[in-house]
This record gives structure tokens, C-alpha cells and sequence, in this order.
């Protein structure tokens, strides 16, 4: 919950970005009330999702103790994974840095091919790898 707390005080700035944030539970053992409460008591403004079988997650975080974050372009595709752990997760920071370069690659997209932001992604490890809605994590 800590996580969510710290994104919520970046929630602007998000919003300026035009950038949706959503975090993927699979380790809420009280199913979707648990995800309720933790949603009224951060009063967090993001969607929550709850994967507690792993069915998705499972392919992007294999092991029980990894939080990974994943950046998924407006094309649905993973444009950069920030490792994590139980006590080590992504911070707005580390988002908002992925994020600028993303816009960055976009402009530079748009201005070299005439293309328009987000219409074309620069090759790397963990770009262009399909994901489908709710396989993200947090």
C-alpha cells in the first residue's frame, strides 16, 4: 500500500501526462473486499485489479516476492518493466523517467517520419512485447 500512497501524491502530475495507472494485486488474500478496503483507505484515484491466482501476472512477475511495474504504450505493448521486490518497488520517479523518455522517442518519432506520438516504438528488450488489459503489476 505504500506504493499506492506515494503514486497518489504524483496523481497530477500523471494526469498531466495523460497517463493511466493501474495496479494489479495478486497477493490480496481478501479478495475483492480486501482490494475495497486497500482502495478506501488510500483513497487512491487508480483502478485496482486483483489477479490472486497469478493467471496473468505470473507471466510478467514469475517469482512469489517480485513486484515488477510495467509500462504499456498506447499501442498495448510493454514499453519498459521497473524490477521490484516486496520492500524495493517503482517510484513515481522512476515512472515519470520512462515516461519523459517515451515522450521523448515519440517526438523525435513524429518529427523525423511525420508520424504521430506513440504510433511507433524503438526496438529493445522489453518493447514491443504484446501484453493483454489487466497483465500488468505493481
Amino acid at each position: 500500500m505504500r506504493q499506492l500512497v506515494q503514486l497518489k501524491k504524483s496523481e497530477e502530475r500523471f494526469q498531466e501526462m495523460g497517463v493511466e495507472v493501474i495496479a494489479v494485486f495478486r497477493e490480496e488474500q481478501n479478495g475483492v473486499e480486501g482490494l475495497k478496503k486497500i482502495k478506501r483507505s488510500t483513497e487512491v484515484p487508480f483502478t485496482l485489479c486483483l489477479d490472486t491466482g497469478a493467471e496473468q501476472t505470473a507471466k510478467y512477475s514469475p517469482g512469489r516476492r517480485e513486484f515488477d511495474n510495467y509500462v504499456i504504450d498506447q499501442s498495448g505493448n510493454i514499453a519498459a518493466k521497473i524490477d521490484g521486490d516486496l520492500r524495493n518497488r517503482a517510484t513515481s520517479e522512476q515512472l515519470f523517467t520512462v515516461l519523459e523518455g517515451l515522450t521523448g522517442e515519440a517526438e523525435e518519432a513524429e518529427e523525423g517520419s511525420g508520424t504521430k506520438p506513440g504510433s511507433e516504438t524503438k526496438g529493445s528488450e522489453t518493447k514491443g512485447s504484446e501484453t493483454k488489459p489487466g497483465s500488468t503489476k505493481r
